[in-house]
């Protein structure tokens, strides 16, 4: 998928996919999908796709227009694979956090 965003191309082909998240019910009808993606320019942006009908609980209203991308923010992209990915996925994106 390609979308320009404030003036910037946003390229599903062209960026490299660091992580992703699922969900989906057992009938596999139904699911919703986040990629997240780094452009060559070091921009970070999430693909996201789904079923219109998805009842996703305190997702936007957008998702009635999935599939879209979503512009990050560095911040953003770390804190949305701390949510979603695991600690290793984490760290071979953004590399070892400091330790508590």
């Amino acid at each position: 998928m390609k979308k320009i965003i404030n003036g910037i191309l946003y390229d599903t082909n062209t960026s490299e996919k660091k992580g992703a998240y699922q969900l989906s019910f057992e009938s596999g009808s139904r699911y919703y999908e986040e990629i997240l993606y780094h452009t060559k320019k070091g921009n970070w942006f999430l693909f996201i796709s789904g079923n219109p009908d998805w009842p996703a609980v305190g997702m936007q209203p957008d998702l009635q227009t999935a599939p879209f991308i979503k512009v990050l923010s560095e911040g953003e992209a770390k804190g949305w694979a701390e949510g979603r990915l695991s600690a290793d996925e984490y760290c071979r994106i953004f590399g070892m956090p400091e330790q508590g």
